[in-house]
């Protein structure tokens, strides 16, 4: 089943992702901080799309869809 993108089950199924992957794991080990990834829309999406992530020294903590960017504020957009 593919998961509608940039949706919060979306950004929960990437979560799960991060936190299985040897490779994320390692490459940010030396990473803290959180970020939102806005996604313009294109194509079959009619309106902005937000999607937070905190991030810890190789572990995703949180991650959700967002319906504007003032429901959680992060570091880096």
């Amino acid at each position: 089943m593919a998961l509608e993108f940039a949706t919060d089950e979306w950004a929960k199924a990437l979560m799960a992702a991060l936190q299985v992957s040897d490779g994320y794991k390692d490459a940010a080990k030396k990473w803290e901080g959180d970020l939102t990834f806005i996604i313009e829309p294109d194509g079959n999406m009619s309106e902005p799309r937000y999607v937070y992530l905190d991030l810890w020294h190789g572990e995703c903590r949180d991650a959700f869809a967002m319906g504007s960017l003032a429901e959680k504020d992060s570091e880096f957009k």
